[in-house]
Protein backbone atom coordinates (compact mmCIF):
# COMPACT_ATOMS: atom_id res chain seq x y z
CA UNK A 1 0.00 0.00 0.00
CA UNK A 2 1.65 3.29 -0.71
CA UNK A 3 2.47 5.71 1.68
CA UNK A 4 2.24 9.03 -0.39
CA UNK A 5 -1.02 11.02 -1.54
CA UNK A 6 -2.40 9.99 -4.44
CA UNK A 7 -4.15 12.31 -6.98
CA UNK A 8 -7.38 11.65 -8.01
CA UNK A 9 -8.24 11.58 -11.76
CA UNK A 10 -11.80 11.26 -12.87
CA UNK A 11 -12.71 9.41 -16.19
CA UNK A 12 -14.66 11.27 -19.23
CA UNK A 13 -17.85 12.76 -19.22
CA UNK A 14 -19.62 15.32 -16.96
CA UNK A 15 -20.85 14.99 -13.33
CA UNK A 16 -24.36 13.90 -14.05
CA UNK A 17 -22.93 11.37 -17.09
CA UNK A 18 -20.62 9.86 -14.05
CA UNK A 19 -23.35 9.25 -12.10
CA UNK A 20 -25.79 7.99 -14.36
CA UNK A 21 -23.13 5.64 -15.05
CA UNK A 22 -22.58 4.75 -11.32
CA UNK A 23 -26.26 3.92 -10.97
CA UNK A 24 -26.84 2.29 -14.20
CA UNK A 25 -24.27 -0.48 -12.76
CA UNK A 26 -26.71 -0.55 -9.25
CA UNK A 27 -29.51 -1.62 -11.44
CA UNK A 28 -27.91 -3.83 -13.99
CA UNK A 29 -29.71 -6.56 -12.39
CA UNK A 30 -33.13 -5.39 -12.11
CA UNK A 31 -35.89 -5.75 -14.52
CA UNK A 32 -37.24 -3.09 -17.12
CA UNK A 33 -39.69 -1.78 -14.78
CA UNK A 34 -38.03 -2.10 -10.93
CA UNK A 35 -35.37 -0.35 -12.96
CA UNK A 36 -37.21 2.31 -14.18
CA UNK A 37 -38.43 3.06 -10.71
CA UNK A 38 -35.03 2.58 -9.28
CA UNK A 39 -33.13 5.32 -11.20
CA UNK A 40 -35.89 8.06 -10.87
CA UNK A 41 -34.87 9.43 -7.32
CA UNK A 42 -31.24 9.77 -8.86
CA UNK A 43 -32.62 11.37 -12.09
CA UNK A 44 -34.92 14.06 -9.66
CA UNK A 45 -31.45 14.58 -7.43
CA UNK A 46 -29.32 16.03 -10.95
CA UNK A 47 -32.12 17.96 -11.53
CA UNK A 48 -32.71 19.99 -8.76
CA UNK A 49 -31.88 23.17 -8.20
CA UNK A 50 -30.29 22.73 -4.92
CA UNK A 51 -27.09 24.05 -4.86
CA UNK A 52 -25.43 21.23 -2.74
CA UNK A 53 -27.25 18.59 -5.04
CA UNK A 54 -24.00 16.96 -6.04
CA UNK A 55 -23.45 16.17 -2.82
CA UNK A 56 -27.06 15.05 -1.43
CA UNK A 57 -26.95 12.73 -4.86
CA UNK A 58 -23.41 10.75 -4.13
CA UNK A 59 -25.22 10.31 -0.45
CA UNK A 60 -27.84 9.04 -2.15
CA UNK A 61 -25.65 6.59 -4.28
CA UNK A 62 -24.10 5.41 -1.36
CA UNK A 63 -27.49 4.42 0.19
CA UNK A 64 -27.89 2.35 -2.69
CA UNK A 65 -24.88 0.25 -2.56
CA UNK A 66 -25.43 -3.04 -0.60
CA UNK A 67 -22.70 -5.19 -1.76
CA UNK A 68 -20.24 -4.95 -4.87
CA UNK A 69 -22.98 -5.92 -7.80
CA UNK A 70 -22.70 -8.64 -10.17
CA UNK A 71 -19.94 -7.08 -12.70
CA UNK A 72 -16.73 -8.71 -12.92
CA UNK A 73 -13.84 -7.64 -10.91
CA UNK A 74 -12.58 -4.57 -13.58
CA UNK A 75 -15.59 -3.46 -13.17
CA UNK A 76 -16.56 -3.58 -9.33
CA UNK A 77 -13.09 -1.89 -9.12
CA UNK A 78 -13.88 0.77 -11.52
CA UNK A 79 -17.16 1.68 -9.97
CA UNK A 80 -15.72 2.12 -6.66
CA UNK A 81 -12.58 3.67 -7.63
CA UNK A 82 -15.30 6.79 -9.63
CA UNK A 83 -17.75 6.20 -5.98
CA UNK A 84 -14.35 7.15 -4.24
CA UNK A 85 -13.15 10.09 -6.26
CA UNK A 86 -16.39 12.04 -5.60
CA UNK A 87 -16.82 11.37 -2.02
CA UNK A 88 -13.35 12.77 -1.83
CA UNK A 89 -14.19 15.87 -3.46
CA UNK A 90 -17.51 16.59 -2.14
CA UNK A 91 -16.68 15.71 1.37
CA UNK A 92 -13.56 17.53 2.01
CA UNK A 93 -13.54 17.72 6.27
CA UNK A 94 -12.97 14.44 8.24
CA UNK A 95 -16.06 14.53 9.75
CA UNK A 96 -17.94 14.66 6.31
CA UNK A 97 -16.11 12.21 4.70
CA UNK A 98 -16.33 9.64 7.78
CA UNK A 99 -19.74 9.62 7.86
CA UNK A 100 -19.99 8.82 3.97
CA UNK A 101 -17.15 6.18 4.05
CA UNK A 102 -17.55 4.33 7.10
CA UNK A 103 -21.28 2.15 6.02
CA UNK A 104 -19.14 1.70 2.08
CA UNK A 105 -16.07 0.28 4.43
CA UNK A 106 -18.99 -2.05 6.19
CA UNK A 107 -20.32 -3.23 2.77
CA UNK A 108 -17.27 -4.13 1.16
CA UNK A 109 -16.15 -6.77 4.08
CA UNK A 110 -19.57 -7.86 4.65
CA UNK A 111 -19.95 -8.77 0.95
CA UNK A 112 -20.19 -12.44 -0.05
CA UNK A 113 -17.42 -11.86 -3.14
CA UNK A 114 -13.82 -13.82 -3.32
CA UNK A 115 -11.68 -12.09 -1.08
CA UNK A 116 -9.30 -10.88 -3.97
CA UNK A 117 -11.38 -8.39 -5.09
CA UNK A 118 -12.54 -6.92 -1.54
CA UNK A 119 -8.41 -6.64 -0.91
CA UNK A 120 -7.99 -4.25 -3.89
CA UNK A 121 -11.11 -2.44 -3.78
CA UNK A 122 -10.37 -1.35 0.03
CA UNK A 123 -6.15 -1.23 -0.53
CA UNK A 124 -7.56 1.36 -3.65
CA UNK A 125 -9.30 3.49 -0.62
CA UNK A 126 -6.21 3.62 1.96
CA UNK A 127 -4.12 4.45 -1.06
CA UNK A 128 -6.51 7.19 -2.27
CA UNK A 129 -7.16 8.79 1.29
CA UNK A 130 -4.13 11.55 2.07
CA UNK A 131 -1.75 10.28 3.52
CA UNK A 132 -2.10 11.60 7.04
CA UNK A 133 -6.15 10.92 7.34
CA UNK A 134 -6.99 9.36 10.29
CA UNK A 135 -9.76 7.55 8.18
CA UNK A 136 -6.94 5.26 7.11
CA UNK A 137 -7.05 3.71 10.24
CA UNK A 138 -10.66 1.89 9.98
CA UNK A 139 -10.21 1.23 6.31
CA UNK A 140 -6.48 -0.62 7.11
CA UNK A 141 -8.01 -2.45 10.22
CA UNK A 142 -10.77 -3.67 7.61
CA UNK A 143 -8.09 -4.97 5.80
CA UNK A 144 -6.76 -6.60 8.69
CA UNK A 145 -9.75 -8.16 9.43
CA UNK A 146 -10.63 -9.50 6.20
CA UNK A 147 -6.70 -11.24 5.74
CA UNK A 148 -7.45 -12.82 9.33
CA UNK A 149 -10.65 -14.42 8.44
CA UNK A 150 -8.49 -15.81 5.44
CA UNK A 151 -5.87 -16.81 6.67
CA UNK A 152 -4.12 -14.26 4.67
CA UNK A 153 -2.16 -11.84 6.71
CA UNK A 154 0.96 -12.45 4.75
CA UNK A 155 -0.98 -10.60 1.69
CA UNK A 156 -0.82 -7.37 3.59
CA UNK A 157 2.92 -7.73 4.17
CA UNK A 158 2.40 -6.05 7.47
CA UNK A 159 5.37 -4.27 9.51
CA UNK A 160 5.91 -3.06 12.65
CA UNK A 161 7.97 -0.46 11.63
CA UNK A 162 5.18 0.55 9.06
CA UNK A 163 2.33 0.73 11.63
CA UNK A 164 4.67 2.65 13.38
CA UNK A 165 5.47 5.16 10.84
CA UNK A 166 1.48 5.21 10.00
CA UNK A 167 0.72 5.81 13.48
CA UNK A 168 2.80 8.93 14.00
CA UNK A 169 1.12 10.38 11.05
CA UNK A 170 -2.33 9.39 11.33
CA UNK A 171 -4.07 11.79 14.05
CA UNK A 172 -6.10 9.43 15.98
CA UNK A 173 -6.42 8.82 19.76
CA UNK A 174 -4.21 6.84 22.23
CA UNK A 175 -7.56 4.18 22.27
CA UNK A 176 -6.93 4.13 18.30
CA UNK A 177 -3.54 3.12 18.79
CA UNK A 178 -3.82 0.47 21.36
CA UNK A 179 -6.48 -0.69 19.71
CA UNK A 180 -5.07 -1.47 16.51
CA UNK A 181 -1.75 -3.05 18.28
CA UNK A 182 -4.33 -5.27 20.09
CA UNK A 183 -6.12 -6.40 16.74
CA UNK A 184 -3.20 -7.01 14.97
CA UNK A 185 -1.52 -9.07 17.70
CA UNK A 186 -4.54 -11.06 17.84
CA UNK A 187 -4.66 -11.35 14.22
CA UNK A 188 -1.47 -13.00 14.02
CA UNK A 189 -2.29 -15.22 17.37
CA UNK A 190 -5.16 -16.78 15.56
CA UNK A 191 -3.23 -17.66 12.47
CA UNK A 192 -0.79 -19.39 14.48
CA UNK A 193 2.30 -16.60 14.59
CA UNK A 194 3.67 -16.38 18.02
CA UNK A 195 6.84 -15.29 17.51
CA UNK A 196 5.28 -12.11 15.51
CA UNK A 197 2.06 -12.18 18.13
CA UNK A 198 4.80 -11.32 20.66
CA UNK A 199 6.14 -8.45 19.09
CA UNK A 200 2.79 -6.94 18.26
CA UNK A 201 1.95 -7.75 21.67
CA UNK A 202 4.59 -5.66 23.31
CA UNK A 203 3.70 -3.02 21.08
CA UNK A 204 0.30 -2.79 22.26
CA UNK A 205 1.17 -3.19 25.84
CA UNK A 206 3.67 -0.24 25.34
CA UNK A 207 1.03 2.20 24.15
CA UNK A 208 -1.50 1.58 27.76
CA UNK A 209 -1.06 3.56 30.61
CA UNK A 210 -0.06 1.49 33.61
CA UNK A 211 -3.29 2.03 34.98
CA UNK A 212 -5.11 0.65 32.35
CA UNK A 213 -7.46 -2.36 33.40
CA UNK A 214 -5.37 -4.33 30.04
CA UNK A 215 -2.57 -4.08 30.76
CA UNK A 216 -1.81 -7.14 33.42
CA UNK A 217 -3.91 -9.25 31.70
CA UNK A 218 -2.22 -8.55 27.90
CA UNK A 219 1.81 -8.65 30.46
CA UNK A 220 0.71 -12.09 31.71
CA UNK A 221 -0.24 -13.37 28.11
CA UNK A 222 3.08 -11.81 26.79
CA UNK A 223 5.12 -13.89 29.17
CA UNK A 224 3.09 -17.25 28.50
CA UNK A 225 3.40 -16.79 24.88
CA UNK A 226 7.51 -16.29 25.22
CA UNK A 227 8.04 -18.82 27.58
CA UNK A 228 5.17 -21.37 25.60
CA UNK A 229 7.23 -20.95 22.20
CA UNK A 230 9.55 -23.64 21.52
CA UNK A 231 11.27 -21.02 19.19
CA UNK A 232 11.50 -17.95 21.39
CA UNK A 233 15.05 -18.20 23.45
CA UNK A 234 15.61 -14.37 23.48
CA UNK A 235 13.54 -12.91 26.44
CA UNK A 236 15.09 -9.60 26.94
CA UNK A 237 12.25 -7.78 25.23
CA UNK A 238 9.52 -9.30 27.67
CA UNK A 239 12.29 -8.66 30.46
CA UNK A 240 12.49 -4.70 29.39
CA UNK A 241 9.07 -3.94 29.37
CA UNK A 242 8.61 -0.84 31.44
CA UNK A 243 4.78 -1.89 33.13
CA UNK A 244 6.55 -5.54 33.90
CA UNK A 245 6.95 -4.15 37.39
CA UNK A 246 3.21 -4.73 37.76
CA UNK A 247 3.24 -8.29 37.78
CA UNK A 248 6.05 -8.78 39.96
CA UNK A 249 3.88 -10.22 42.64
CA UNK A 250 2.18 -13.20 40.18
CA UNK A 251 3.39 -16.55 40.06
CA UNK A 252 4.19 -15.75 36.08
CA UNK A 253 6.82 -12.98 36.81
CA UNK A 254 9.02 -15.70 38.81
CA UNK A 255 8.25 -18.07 36.32
CA UNK A 256 10.00 -15.81 33.74
CA UNK A 257 13.09 -14.50 35.86
CA UNK A 258 14.11 -18.65 36.26
CA UNK A 259 14.07 -18.42 32.57
CA UNK A 260 16.37 -15.37 32.82
CA UNK A 261 18.46 -16.52 35.58
CA UNK A 262 17.83 -19.82 36.87
CA UNK A 263 17.98 -23.82 36.10
CA UNK A 264 16.15 -27.65 35.35
CA UNK A 265 16.36 -27.57 39.29
CA UNK A 266 14.50 -23.94 40.17
CA UNK A 267 11.77 -24.44 37.37
CA UNK A 268 11.04 -27.96 38.58
CA UNK A 269 10.59 -26.76 42.42
CA UNK A 270 7.96 -23.67 40.72
CA UNK A 271 6.01 -26.15 38.90
CA UNK A 272 5.84 -28.40 41.95
CA UNK A 273 4.50 -25.25 43.92
CA UNK A 274 2.30 -23.67 41.12
CA UNK A 275 0.14 -26.78 39.38
CA UNK A 276 -2.91 -24.14 39.49
CA UNK A 277 -0.47 -21.59 37.13
CA UNK A 278 0.41 -23.99 34.68
CA UNK A 279 -3.50 -24.52 34.19
CA UNK A 280 -4.70 -21.00 33.85
CA UNK A 281 -2.13 -19.59 32.23
CA UNK A 282 -1.92 -22.49 29.23
CA UNK A 283 1.62 -23.30 29.60
CA UNK A 284 2.94 -26.43 28.14
CA UNK A 285 4.81 -28.08 31.14
CA UNK A 286 6.75 -30.33 28.43
CA UNK A 287 8.15 -27.12 26.28
CA UNK A 288 8.96 -25.60 29.55
CA UNK A 289 11.03 -28.73 30.64
CA UNK A 290 12.75 -28.54 27.37
CA UNK A 291 13.49 -24.53 27.10
CA UNK A 292 14.92 -24.60 30.36
CA UNK A 293 17.12 -27.19 29.47
CA UNK A 294 17.96 -25.84 26.36
CA UNK A 295 19.25 -22.56 27.83
CA UNK A 296 21.01 -24.05 30.64
CA UNK A 297 23.17 -25.61 28.18
CA UNK A 298 23.52 -21.86 26.73
CA UNK A 299 24.54 -20.47 30.01
CA UNK A 300 27.23 -23.02 30.99
CA UNK A 301 28.56 -22.59 27.28
CA UNK A 302 28.73 -18.49 28.01
CA UNK A 303 31.24 -19.68 30.82
CA UNK A 304 33.60 -21.41 28.82
CA UNK A 305 33.84 -20.38 25.46
CA UNK A 306 37.42 -21.70 24.35
CA UNK A 307 36.97 -24.34 26.88
CA UNK A 308 36.25 -28.00 27.15
CA UNK A 309 33.13 -28.79 29.13
CA UNK A 310 32.76 -32.88 30.43
CA UNK A 311 29.28 -34.19 29.24
CA UNK A 312 28.85 -34.84 33.35
CA UNK A 313 28.93 -31.56 34.35
CA UNK A 314 26.49 -30.86 31.14
CA UNK A 315 24.26 -33.57 32.44
CA UNK A 316 24.64 -32.48 36.15
CA UNK A 317 23.10 -29.30 34.69
CA UNK A 318 19.84 -30.59 32.80
CA UNK A 319 19.71 -33.31 35.23
CA UNK A 320 19.27 -36.49 32.60
CA UNK A 321 21.43 -39.39 32.18
CA UNK A 322 24.81 -38.53 30.60
CA UNK A 323 23.84 -41.10 27.49
CA UNK A 324 21.23 -38.06 26.62
CA UNK A 325 23.87 -35.43 26.40
CA UNK A 326 24.61 -35.44 22.96
CA UNK A 327 20.84 -35.20 21.91
CA UNK A 328 20.70 -32.13 24.20
CA UNK A 329 23.72 -30.39 22.83
CA UNK A 330 22.73 -30.73 19.45
CA UNK A 331 19.24 -29.62 20.21
CA UNK A 332 20.86 -26.58 21.75
CA UNK A 333 23.20 -26.27 18.35
CA UNK A 334 19.95 -26.53 15.91
CA UNK A 335 18.39 -23.45 17.95
CA UNK A 336 21.46 -21.54 17.28
CA UNK A 337 22.24 -20.79 20.86
CA UNK A 338 25.66 -22.71 21.03
CA UNK A 339 28.58 -23.67 18.76
CA UNK A 340 31.01 -26.07 19.71
CA UNK A 341 32.39 -29.72 19.06
CA UNK A 342 31.24 -32.65 20.50
CA UNK A 343 34.17 -35.66 21.26
CA UNK A 344 32.89 -38.84 22.42
CA UNK A 345 35.85 -40.49 23.17
CA UNK A 346 36.92 -38.03 25.49
CA UNK A 347 33.50 -37.76 26.84
CA UNK A 348 33.41 -33.31 26.30
CA UNK A 349 32.32 -30.50 24.41
CA UNK A 350 34.52 -27.98 22.78
CA UNK A 351 32.70 -24.68 23.45
CA UNK A 352 33.70 -22.08 20.40
CA UNK A 353 30.14 -19.45 20.56
CA UNK A 354 27.50 -19.64 22.73
CA UNK A 355 24.31 -16.62 23.36
CA UNK A 356 23.67 -15.35 26.29
CA UNK A 357 20.11 -15.95 28.09
CA UNK A 358 19.96 -11.63 28.61
CA UNK A 359 22.56 -9.28 27.99
CA UNK A 360 22.93 -7.43 31.45
CA UNK A 361 25.05 -4.94 32.61
CA UNK A 362 27.50 -7.90 33.86
CA UNK A 363 27.38 -9.05 30.51
CA UNK A 364 28.61 -5.72 28.99
CA UNK A 365 31.24 -4.98 31.34
CA UNK A 366 32.81 -8.83 30.55
CA UNK A 367 33.13 -7.75 27.00
CA UNK A 368 34.62 -4.47 27.35
CA UNK A 369 36.73 -6.50 29.52
CA UNK A 370 37.55 -8.85 26.54
CA UNK A 371 37.77 -6.36 23.95
CA UNK A 372 40.61 -4.78 25.88
CA UNK A 373 42.71 -7.46 26.53
CA UNK A 374 42.02 -7.98 22.35
CA UNK A 375 43.10 -4.57 21.89
CA UNK A 376 46.11 -4.88 24.28
CA UNK A 377 47.38 -8.52 22.64
CA UNK A 378 46.46 -6.44 19.01
CA UNK A 379 48.82 -3.63 20.39
CA UNK A 380 51.57 -6.48 21.04
CA UNK A 381 51.54 -7.80 17.58
CA UNK A 382 51.71 -4.94 16.21
CA UNK A 383 54.56 -3.58 18.07
CA UNK A 384 56.31 -7.13 17.45
CA UNK A 385 55.77 -6.86 13.70
CA UNK A 386 56.81 -3.15 13.33
CA UNK A 387 60.22 -4.35 15.63
CA UNK A 388 60.54 -7.27 12.69
CA UNK A 389 60.27 -5.00 10.38
CA UNK A 390 62.81 -2.51 11.17
CA UNK A 391 65.41 -5.02 12.62
CA UNK A 392 65.31 -6.23 8.95
CA UNK A 393 66.37 -2.81 7.33
CA UNK A 394 69.92 -2.78 8.17
CA UNK A 395 70.19 -6.81 6.63
CA UNK A 396 68.31 -5.95 3.43
CA UNK A 397 70.87 -2.66 3.26
CA UNK A 398 74.22 -5.25 3.32
CA UNK A 399 72.47 -7.47 0.96
CA UNK A 400 72.16 -4.44 -1.39
CA UNK A 401 76.08 -3.53 -1.49
CA UNK A 402 76.84 -6.92 -2.25
CA UNK A 403 74.78 -7.16 -5.43
CA UNK A 404 76.10 -3.93 -6.10
CA UNK A 405 79.86 -5.00 -5.34
CA UNK A 406 79.76 -8.08 -7.35
CA UNK A 407 79.50 -7.01 -10.79
CA UNK A 408 82.95 -4.32 -10.28
CA UNK A 409 84.65 -6.48 -8.92
CA UNK A 410 84.02 -9.13 -12.57
CA UNK A 411 84.98 -6.57 -14.48
CA UNK A 412 88.32 -6.05 -12.81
Amino acid sequence: MASSDSTLIFGDGTFEEQIQELVNYLARDLADDARTSFISPFQNALLSSDENKKQKTITLVLGAVKGLGSGSDKEIEGFFNLLYAHILTLFPDESGLKEQLTPIIHTISAAPNPAIIKYRILANLFNILPRRSPLRLPVYQALVTLATSQDELDVLGIKKSNVERWLSEWNVSVEERSSLWKSLAASFSKCGRPETFLEFQLSYITSLSESSNEIQPAILVAISTALNTPSIFDLDSVKKLPSLKLVQSTPLFGLLQIFLNGDYAQLSDWLSKNEASIGDSGLDKVALERKIRLLSIAALATQNVGKEVSYSAIASSLQVPATEVEKWVIDAMRANLIGGKLSQPTQTLHITRATHRSFSSENWAYLQKRLVNWRAEMTGVLEVLAHTKQSRKPRAAQDAEVLVEKPVQAAA
